[in-house]
């Protein structure tokens, strides 16, 4: 018998060694649909002017880009454009594949997923330099916050709900920065509930 913690930490373990193990077959699937040669690429990267930045990635590929690849839920699939309809990924895949590019100096990212075992997409991204200027600039700002330890204030309520648990105990003693954050909440729910 394991506590309902652990259980849940050693799932997410479990679906990461997963996506680890099916990641040569992910990248096979994709070198056999599109003819595009990928190799295995396991190294850290390192932004060239600033050194802060860095990122992996799963492969680079026979024409100059990088192939990221994941293994997702079928559930997931709807979240996705379709092959026919022009692209749409939820942003946190975006991102990162913009933060590949940006490291690795490359001008387009394929990405891949394998949905349930069951369903193989991919998509051809590209990244221009304004994109990872952008991204850049974002990131310094990021990067500044965690250097700092300055968490950022949430902006909706599901970031709200990120940052600030839920408390189990039953007092919280307030102090004045506490009370800058239940303001900031309040502003949030009252923007949501418009």
């Amino acid at each position: 018998f394991l506590p309902q913690r652990a259980v849940e930490v050693s799932g997410l373990l479990e679906a990461v060694q997963m996506g680890l193990k099916m990641q040569p077959t992910i990248g096979r699937l994709f070198e056999d649909e599109t003819g595009i040669a990928v190799r295995e690429l396991d190294i850290v990267g390192e932004h060239v002017k600033e050194t802060w930045l860095k990122a992996h990635t799963d492969f680079s590929t026979g024409d100059g880009g990088l192939l990221e690849v994941k293994n997702f839920h079928g559930s997931k699939i709807k979240d996705y454009s379709a092959p026919d309809e022009p692209l749409a990924i939820p942003e946190a895949d975006m991102v990162q594949c913009i933060h590949e590019a940006t490291v690795f100096g490359v001008p387009h990212i394929y990405f891949a997923v394998l949905f349930g075992g069951q369903a193989f997409r991919w998509w051809r991204i590209e990244i221009t330099d304004q994109m990872k200027d952008e991204f850049l600039q974002k990131a310094a700002k990021w990067w500044a916050m965690a250097q700092s330890n300055d968490m950022p204030m949430a902006e909706t309520v599901d970031q709200a709900k990120k940052i600030y648990r839920q408390s189990v105990e039953g007092v919280v003693v307030s102090d004045a920065r506490v009370e800058v954050i239940v303001a900031n909440l309040k502003k949030i729910d009252r923007k949501s509930t418009r």
